[in-house]
C-alpha cells in the first residue's frame, strides 16, 4: 500500500541504457511505429522480435531516459522494483491516470492489460513500448496501483529477455500454473487477459505469476529477483489487496441482503396498513349508511325505532339486576 502521508523518495538519477549503431536503431524503432500505424497494433510477440533485432544491433550509445515524476517513483518504491526493474519501468514512461483519463486506454486488442476485481485497471503496450496504470480514487485501494506498477514491468521486461531465456522459461511458467489449484482467480485472470492471442500466454504467466504467487521454481526466482528486491513482499500487497477487496464486498452483500430483508419487512407491514385502512373505510361507510337511514325516517319512525331500543334494554335490566341480587345472597366464606 502506497502511504501518501510520507514524501515521494528523491527520483533517482535517470537510467540509461545501452545503445548502439544509432541509424540501425532508429530503423527498428520507425518500422514498429509504421507497423503498428498501419495494423492497428504489433501482436507481443512481433514486438519482441522486432526489441531483439534492435537489441543485436546495438553497441553501446546511451540513451537518456525520461526524469520519472515523483508518483513514477513512488509506485516503484512500493513494488520493490530494484535497479534493474526501475530502469525498465521508467524507460516505459509510465502514466498513471485516475478514472476518467483511464477510461479506454486498455481496451484495445494490442495491448497485454492486467485484469483486476473491476475490469482492466492497466495495460503495457508492446508497441510503443508504454505503460498505463489506473490509480483508484479510494486510498484503501493503493495497492491495485502497486501491484499493477510491477505487472506491467514484468511484461515490459519479459520483453526485455532474450529469446533464448524466454523458451527455457516458457515451459517453467506452464509447470508452475499448472501447480496452482484450479479454483484459484488467477487462471480466470490469465485467460481474460491472453484472450484469443494464445501467443502472449507466455508473458502473462510471467507477469501474473511473478506478482500474485510466491514459492516459484528457482530459475523463475532468479529471473525475478533481477527486477523486484523483495517478491515476498510484493505478493503480500496482492494478498492484502485481494483480502481488502473480498472482506468490501463481504460488507456490501451483508448490507444489501439487510436492506432487502427490511424492504420485504416494510412492504408487508404496508400491506397490512392498506388493509387496516380497507378496514376502516368500509366500517365508515357502513356507519354512515345508518347515519343516512336514520335521518330519511319520519319523526314517528324515529320515535318507535327509540321505543325499541329502550324496550330491548327493560327488558335485559332485570336479568341483570336478578344476577347482582343472587350475588347479594352469596353466603360469606367460613373461617
Amino acid at each position: 500500500m502506497i502511504d501518501e502521508s510520507l514524501p515521494p523518495s528523491s527520483p533517482p538519477p535517470p537510467p540509461h541504457r545501452r545503445r548502439g549503431r544509432g541509424v540501425w536503431a532508429l530503423l527498428v524503432v520507425v518500422s514498429l511505429a509504421v507497423a503498428w500505424f498501419l495494423t492497428g497494433g504489433v501482436p507481443t510477440d512481433v514486438a519482441t522480435t522486432a526489441l531483439d533485432d534492435a537489441r543485436a544491433a546495438l553497441d553501446g550509445q546511451a540513451v537518456k531516459v525520461p526524469l520519472p515524476s515523483a508518483d513514477v517513483v513512488t509506485l516503484a518504491d512500493a513494488a520493490y522494483l530494484s535497479d534493474e526493474g526501475r530502469e525498465v519501468f521508467y524507460a516505459t514512461r509510465p502514466e498513471i491516470l485516475d478514472a476518467a483519463a483511464f477510461a479506454g486506454r486498455c481496451d484495445t486488442s494490442e495491448v497485454s492489460p492486467r485484469l483486476g476485481t473491476s475490469g482492466f485497471v492497466g495495460c503495457y503496450q508492446p508497441g510503443a513500448d508504454s505503460i498505463v496504470v489506473y490509480r483508484p480514487a479510494d486510498p484503501r485501494l493503493a495497492g491495485q496501483a502497486v501491484v499493477t506498477a510491477a505487472h506491467e514491468t514484468m511484461h515490459a521486461a519479459w520483453v526485455r529477455l532474450t529469446a533464448a531465456e524466454r523458451d527455457e522459461l516458457t515451459p517453467i511458467l506452464d509447470a508452475a500454473e499448472s501447480a496452482i489449484p484450479v479454483d484459484d482467480d488467477i487462471h480466470e485472470q490469465i485467460a481474460s487477459s491472453t484472450g484469443t492471442h494464445q501467443e502472449n500466454r507466455p508473458t502473462e504467466l510471467f507477469a501474473y505469476l511473478g506478482t500474485q504467487v510466491g514459492g516459484l521454481d528457482p530459475r523463475l526466482e532468479q529471473v525475478y529477483s533481477r527486477f523486484v528486491t523483495d517478491r515476498v513482499a510484493l505478493v503480500a500487497v496482492n494478498t492484502g489487496l485481494t483480502d481488502l477487496v473480498d472482506g468490501l464486498a463481504l460488507a456490501i452483500t451483508t448490507a444489501s441482503q439487510a436492506l432487502a430483508d427490511a424492504q420485504a419487512a416494510n412492504a408487508h407491514e404496508r400491506a397490512q396498513l392498506v388493509a387496516d385502512v380497507t378496514s376502516r373505510d368500509i366500517y365508515r361507510q357502513n356507519y354512515q349508511a345508518k347515519v343516512d337511514e336514520v335521518a330519511a325516517m319520519s319523526d314517528d319512525q324515529r320515535s318507535r325505532l327509540r321505543l325499541s331500543w329502550g324496550l330491548v334494554g327493560r327488558h335485559r335490566a332485570p336479568d341483570g339486576a336478578g344476577r347482582r341480587h343472587a350475588r347479594g345472597r352469596r353466603r360469606p366464606a367460613r373461617a
